[in-house]
């Protein structure tokens, strides 16, 4: 492929990126485009393809970025603070201890 067409393959996965709701899926296209990318810059020293769009893009793909790891540090918060309560869980008198789910006995 010559440097034109990788262009375009990347601004269209850009494009496409932008315009997927799934956070995996967007980053899966993040990934592809990534290597393209590295196509790009092996064929391409200079960078005169580079418009005001494509900068734009990239900085929405950047706040994309920041808003799904905000969500997956926040999921984290949540599940920690979960398992913090169910190890601070101590049975009360008279309730007797919570029985084992598995015997070792067979």
């Amino acid at each position: 492929m010559d440097v034109e067409e990788l262009i375009s393959q990347f601004v269209r996965l850009t494009e496409d990126a932008l315009s997927e709701p799934d956070d995996e899926a967007f980053i899966e296209i993040i990934k592809a485009r990534d290597g393209l990318l590295e196509s790009i810059m092996e064929k391409s020293v200079d960078f005169p393809w580079v418009k005001k769009e494509h900068v734009e893009m990239e900085k929405e793909i950047l706040r994309r970025l920041e808003s799904i790891k905000t969500k997956v540090l926040k999921e984290m918060d949540n599940l920690s603070m979960k398992k913090r309560a169910i190890a601070s869980y101590q049975p009360k008198f008279p309730f007797p201890p919570m029985p084992a789910f598995l015997d070792k006995e067979e």
